[in-house]
Order: C-alpha cells, then sequence, then structure tokens
C-alpha cells in the first residue's frame, strides 16, 4: 500500500511540475511579446497585457491588445518550438519536435474568440478596425497552411504592426477605449481559477463527445474518412462542419 502511495505522489508531481514548464513557457513567451511591444511610438499606440474579458460563451483570456489608431491588434502568443503544421479550418495543429508530436488548439480559432470579445465592449465603434494575430516564437518553423498573413513570428510582429498605416481615429479616441478595455478587464484570481476550470471542463466534454462518435463543434455523428494524410475522423456534416481528428 506504501508503495502504490509513493507511485500516486511521484505521478500527481511529475504531472504537476509539466504543467508548470507548460506554463512558464507560455509566461516567457508573453513577455518577449510584451517586451517587442513596448517599442511601439507611444503617441499612436497603447498595449494592454493579459486581459480576461467576459464572452458569450463565458470567459476569454487575451494575451496582448494593441488600441491604436490605425485599429485594434488582438495578438496570440505561442512560446513553441520545432515545425508548426496545420490549416486554418482544423481545431488542433501539430507541433513536431524531432518526430515527437503535440496536438494544440487552433491559435486562429483561439484568436476569433478573442476578436468576437472585443467587438463586444466595442459595439458603438463604427466600422471599428480588428486585426487578429498569431505570433510563433522564432524557435518554430511555420509550415501551416492559411491565407491570413498574420500568422507570424516574434521577429516579424513590429513589421505586421507597422505595415497598417492607414488612421482610423484620432488618438483620444484610443484612450477612451482603453478606459473601456479596463472597465471590462474582469481579471482575478477567483475569475481565473474559474475560467482554467471551464476550459479543463469544456476539454473533458469534448473528448467524452468524439469517444461516443458525436461532433463537439455541431452534434453530428463522426465517421471514418482517409485523406492525403491517411486516416482520421471527420464530421458527418461536412462541409458544413469541418472538423476532423487524427486517428
Amino acid at each position: 500500500m506504501f508503495f502504490i502511495l509513493l507511485d500516486l505522489l511521484l505521478i500527481g508531481g511529475l504531472v504537476a511540475l509539466i504543467i508548470h514548464q507548460v506554463r512558464l513557457k507560455g509566461y516567457l513567451g508573453e513577455k518577449a511579446v510584451e517586451k517587442i511591444l513596448t517599442t511601439l511610438p507611444k503617441d499612436q499606440y497603447v498595449v494592454y497585457n493579459n486581459i480576461l474579458l467576459q464572452s458569450d460563451y463565458g470567459t476569454t483570456q487575451i494575451d496582448h491588445i494593441v488600441l491604436s489608431v490605425f485599429g485594434v491588434f488582438v495578438i496570440e502568443t505561442k512560446n513553441y518550438q520545432g515545425w508548426i503544421f496545420g490549416n486554418e479550418r482544423d481545431d488542433y495543429w501539430t507541433q513536431n519536435i524531432y518526430g515527437k508530436k503535440t496536438r494544440f488548439k487552433n491559435p486562429i480559432r483561439q484568436n476569433y474568440g478573442h476578436v468576437k470579445a472585443i467587438e463586444r465592449i466595442f459595439s458603438d465603434i463604427d466600422a471599428l478596425e480588428i486585426i487578429p494575430i498569431v505570433a510563433f516564437s522564432g524557435r518554430s518553423q511555420l509550415k501551416v497552411n492559411v491565407s491570413s498573413e498574420n500568422v507570424i513570428t516574434f521577429s516579424q510582429l513590429k513589421d505586421r504592426i507597422g505595415s497598417y498605416t492607414v488612421k482610423m481615429m484620432n488618438f483620444e479616441t484610443v484612450l477612451k477605449m482603453g478606459e473601456v478595455l479596463i472597465k471590462n478587464n474582469i481579471d482575478s484570481k477567483e475569475n481565473r481559477i474559474e475560467h482554467n476550470r471551464t476550459i479543463k471542463s469544456n476539454l473533458k466534454k469534448n473528448n467524452l463527445k468524439i469517444a461516443n462518435n458525436v461532433c463537439p463543434r455541431c452534434g453530428g455523428n463522426l465517421v471514418n474518412r482517409n485523406g492525403k494524410y491517411g486516416r482520421f475522423i471527420g464530421c458527418s456534416n461536412y462541409p458544413k462542419c469541418r472538423f476532423t481528428k487524427k486517428i
């Protein structure tokens, strides 16, 4: 019995260490991007980091929001290394490090949720330009199939933001938008805990649906298919629903 308890403690400690390492890696990536964003001209851009907003589907955590006279930049940071594979419509992308493959949520889809939350709090501003950007560490090689030019590396971020040169509003408006953003930021220890708990709960629910051959996106039936890169599970409601999962 003693050895069983010892094994459980060791496993629990290992899991906790892995989670800590993942969080630390994400934190360091966000800090690297934060440092880049501080070099933007202060009379045209205002930077906000690590914002938690209410959305129509719960809460959403946004790594970086840059309010500017040229529009609103919503930045999702990925401090990954290795080869990054993915498609714009996929639910998950793949990180490949010397043959070791790890799946992660499609960051374009993640950022779409962030954009909708931004639209929600700035709904009274007409024709607001919102620019979603996904920024990967320079240690990664992007081999993604996407139409967006805004899936880039950290080193490209400042130039990409600077490529937007059409003035959409004056700086006074930018500052007022900042006040609105701060009022809507619900960041707190309690809300962070609940946010993370909801993410884990939703992941378990989705995995349960997949195990029962139910599409977690639309509720349709999941069927086995063969594709260019091998067998996968797809939704029977394709092309209306494009959920897929590799087998």
